[in-house]
């Protein structure tokens, strides 16, 4: 009875849910800098991000984000140069948010994933390509510019440890889809 009451109440609650608010779509450039104990500088790189989500109420939602690197950056240290590129690096968040009026003011927390690569002009120096993971959080707002259309800017740290850091201001258009 105890399984047939808890079912029952999950079915209820997810409905209730999926029925709060539309799922949305965001696309937009990041820009993001990549630093870490083996270059001698920080590393710009830009990258293309898509932002799926989705709101469970009016202040709670789910988030996943994809950044495809689009161009890359270069750092020397002692002659030696280095380019450095982001392959690909996938988030799933948490967000929390307050409405005010047409802005949306916003954390994220969750966790990311992520593919680097550095390749070096040196013969001594062998590329290298690295994968990373790690809590990620992050802060920004939504201006509301028509029904179901919004400006989107952020800050997002996805990766930070003692050697490695890997973070990034976003822009985007987000649209509310109707399914």
């Amino acid at each position: 009875m105890k399984k047939i009451a808890l079912a029952v109440g999950l079915c209820c609650l997810s409905a209730t849910l999926a029925a709060s608010e539309k799922p949305y779509l965001n696309v937009g450039a990041s820009f993001t800098q990549y630093d870490s104990d083996g270059l001698p500088d920080a590393a710009d790189m830009e990258s293309f991000r898509v932002k799926a989500g989705s709101h469970f109420s009016p202040h709670l939602g789910l988030e996943v984000h994809l950044l495809l690197g689009t161009s890359g950056s270069s750092v020397t240290s002692s002659s030696v140069k280095w380019d450095v590129d982001t392959d690909v690096v996938y988030s799933f968040l948490a967000r929390a948010q307050y409405p005010v009026s047409i802005v949306n003011l916003y954390a994220l927390g969750g966790v990311s994933f992520g593919e680097f690569t550095a390749t070096s002009n040196n013969a001594l120096f062998s590329s290298q390509s690295g994968r990373e993971s790690g809590l990620s959080y992050g802060v920004g707002g939504d201006i509301k510019v028509y029904n179901n259309v919004y400006l989107n800017m952020d800050y997002m740290v996805y990766f930070s440890d003692d050697n490695f850091n890997f973070s990034g201001i976003s822009t985007g258009v987000r649209v509310l889809l109707d399914l």
